[in-house]
């Protein structure tokens, strides 16, 4: 244990640099594009490629990478990749060429996040730090380079957007550095564990739906929140702030975690989670007040801090030794990414050109039928085609 505290050090500065380049990805691209002269519509198709990037990143490249060079390496030449194919952003000024430097830097940028997550989860399964504490530095990088881009583009332009990126890629490589030391060899992993049973089909297949049912519903949230908010009359400011309230729940439920894995168990939080979601749903799909919609916000500690850690330590909780990482990238990847681009087709072609909020608030309810389909999918996991469910999803 005594070498907890530099590992949680480290774990944390890499989560709060990386999770900065979620902020330029959700909140600022679209400044730079529309800026080049790129329309909504190949806005959107940019946005989306980050999704389909990590499709094919962390389970198939990565993880060929690790398993030729070691689990410190690929996450090193992954973290390079990220800063290399960021920069060429600068040169590309036409929507195919915005699109591949997009790719290219998802594409990495996405490998090591899964990698760090998993990694992180290991440690933290062998009593080192609390996962869910660390995991909310990256919420708290996102809060402050969130700022950083607005007040730069507020003093320098949009122009500055690249610049700030670029300086987190690098912040994000100078922290793996460090980090990289402490990822456990992919063969040590799969010499503990040659002889591990493999997690039932059914079950994997059962988890992997509720995880991209739950990112699927949330597609609606994060293409037309914003715009639905706008519509309302609310001021550019007050839907920052709604925003924000959404990132400080799920700060206070990371940092608190432990006390609701006390007293209950891992997939009954996920369950808990997901019909608290449903809530949230409803709260925006019927409610137009400040009280519903910031109450709504504030079920972001459940619908996507509490799933999140929920899910996944369930996965690492589920998978035998050697097949965590590889296992992880997958469901999670799949899931997440997979539910993600599949969730924003699909709300693009059902509103299709109409923008009023009644057509947003329709987005919102159907998003509640999604969850409600999540929640009833994680009753599946007690059947997975054997007669007893694992450990890791029984009840307390």
């Amino acid at each position: 244990m005594s070498g907890a505290p530099r590992e949680f050090t480290n774990y944390a500065v890499n989560y709060f640099c990386t999770f900065g380049l979620v902020a330029f990805f959700i909140g600022f691209l679209p400044l730079h594009c529309k800026a080049i002269g790129l329309s909504a519509a190949q806005v959107s198709i940019i946005m989306a490629c980050g999704n389909l990037s990590a499709l094919v990143s962390a389970p198939f490249f990565m993880r060929y990478l690790k398993s030729r060079v070691g689990a410190g390496a690929s996450f090193l030449i992954g973290a390079a990749g990220t800063v290399l194919l960021f920069a060429s952003l600068y040169t590309a000024s036409e929507f195919m060429q915005v699109l591949m430097a997009m790719f290219g830097f998802t594409f990495f940028w996405n490998g090591i996040l899964i990698q760090c997550d998993a990694s992180a989860i290991h440690h933290a399964a062998g009593g080192a730090f609390k996962f869910e504490r660390v995991r909310l530095w990256g919420s708290l990088g996102f809060i402050a380079f969130s700022y950083l881009f607005g007040a730069s583009v507020d003093i320098f332009g949009v122009s500055s957007i690249l610049h700030v990126g670029a300086g987190i890629t690098l912040l994000v490589f100078i922290s793996s550095l460090t980090l990289s030391r402490q990822f456990k060899s992919e063969a040590e992993e799969t010499q503990e564990s040659s002889a591990a049973p493999k997690l039932p089909f059914f079950l994997s297949a059962s988890f992997l739906l509720v995880v991209g049912l739950c990112w699927f519903a949330h597609s609606a949230l994060y293409v037309y929140l914003s715009l639905y908010l706008d519509s309302l009359g609310w001021s550019a400011q007050l839907i920052s702030v709604a925003w924000g309230v959404s990132v400080a729940a799920e700060i206070l439920m990371l940092f608190n975690f432990h006390l609701l894995e006390r007293r209950i168990s891992l997939i009954w939080i996920l369950r808990l989670s997901l019909m608290l979601t449903i809530v949230r749903w409803l709260l925006l799909g019927c409610y137009q007040s400040y009280t519903a919609i910031f109450a709504a916000q504030l079920l972001h500690a459940f619908s996507f801090a509490s799933f999140h850690v929920a899910s996944m330590k369930l996965i690492y909780n589920l998978l035998p030794k050697g097949k965590r990482v590889a296992g992880q990238a997958m469901l999670t990847t799949w899931g997440s990414a997979g539910g993600s681009l599949l969730g924003r087709l699909c709300i693009a072609a059902l509103t299709g050109a109409a923008a009023s909020a009644a057509t947003f608030r329709m987005m919102f309810l159907f998003s509640g039928l999604v969850t409600a389909a999540a929640l009833l999918a994680t009753f599946l996991f007690r059947s997975g085609g054997t007669n007893s469910a694992p450990p890791a999803l029984s009840g307390r």
